[in-house]
């Protein structure tokens, strides 16, 4: 099962985690990826959540799965990237810094780097988390979703 960049959206992620959990047969695998010091998505009507690695974990674990990979995506670089790229274009509603939309995907090479070179901090400051889960063996003794 995939779910890229859902459960950010969900309600009550306790239940969809549960019925990926019924789908997937023995041994199955759900790959998971949500964002974590991301700016609220253009979608913000919807947009509810940031999940940190204690909390995932924890609806992981209540859910039956357990995590095989969880790792976080980008660093430094990439959180600055996002947050000047979204600052200057939906966010900016007025449409005044139409310059700086320009440019800033251009310097794209200097976050890159900074990225690179700050890759010790990702464990603090990340744009969010990939994570490979594993249905276990075991069936669940309760449902509760």
């Amino acid at each position: 099962v995939l779910m890229m960049e859902v459960l950010e959206y969900l309600p009550n992620p306790k239940k969809v985690l549960g019925e990926s959990y019924r789908i997937l047969s023995d041994n199955g695998c759900l790959l998971i990826s949500v964002p974590f010091l991301h700016p609220v998505h253009g979608d913000y009507l919807v947009d509810r959540v940031r999940y940190t690695p204690v909390m995932l974990s924890e609806l992981i674990n209540e859910s039956g799965f357990s995590i095989k990979i969880m790792e976080p995506m980008g660093s430094v670089g990439s959180v600055l990237y996002d947050i000047l790229r979204i600052s200057f274009g939906y966010a900016d509603e007025n449409r005044k810094r139409i310059v700086l939309s320009r440019l800033i995907p251009r310097m794209r090479f200097f976050f890159l780097w900074l990225d690179n070179r700050m890759k010790s901090q990702q464990k603090y400051i990340n744009t969010g988390y990939f994570l490979v889960l594993n249905k276990n063996k075991l069936k669940k003794s309760r449902m509760d979703f």
